[in-house]
């Protein structure tokens, strides 16, 4: 029997999609230092603290994803789903959170002002982490199927769709 894959494709979407977020963490990273230079030259150490906070967030969050990146450039594609499976925090985990963080900054720019710049960056950061779930989710499904495809392990495998499927 033989079989076709395309999933390089997929492969390389998700790069695409990681280098996208890396680009968008460092451009963030760098606003929300210029930000706090500006707040603090007008004496405003709240808003100064609160983008001082959030530029170091979004410098982590650069160096945690430029690391993954590096990692599965790495590996061989069969063995993701058990890397994504282990890699702690889960993707995804906090993308709802960042967003409703970002709602609750919008209404503090429109009480106080000056908390737009955070909160939009913050609302893309959670939109970028529910679409990296998403893709990571069908790559896992797709790695996994090629593991065992390659494997010989085309007689054990079963797949179930959670949907269907009642107790």
């Amino acid at each position: 029997m033989r079989v076709i894959s395309t999933v390089p494709g997929r492969r390389q979407r998700l790069f695409k999609l990681l280098k996208l977020q890396l680009m968008f963490l460092i451009i963030s990273s760098g606003l929300c230092f210029y930000f706090v230079i500006y707040f603090f030259y007008k004496d405003v150490m709240i808003k100064s603290l609160a983008y001082l906070v959030g530029g170091f967030f979004f410098l982590a969050s650069y160096l945690m994803y430029k690391d993954f990146l590096d990692t599965i450039r790495k590996s061989r594609f069969n063995y993701y789903w058990n890397m994504f499976r282990q890699y702690s925090p889960p993707f995804g985990a906090y993308g709802s959170m960042y967003i409703l963080v970002s709602l609750i900054l919008l209404i503090g720019d429109f009480l106080r002002g000056g908390y737009f710049a955070l909160a939009v960056f913050l609302g893309i950061k959670g939109l970028f982490e529910v679409a990296l779930s998403k893709e990571i989710r069908s790559i896992m499904a797709l790695s996994y199927l090629h593991f065992e495809l390659t494997g010989g392990n085309l007689d054990r495998l079963v797949i179930l769709d959670s949907s269907f499927h009642r107790v």
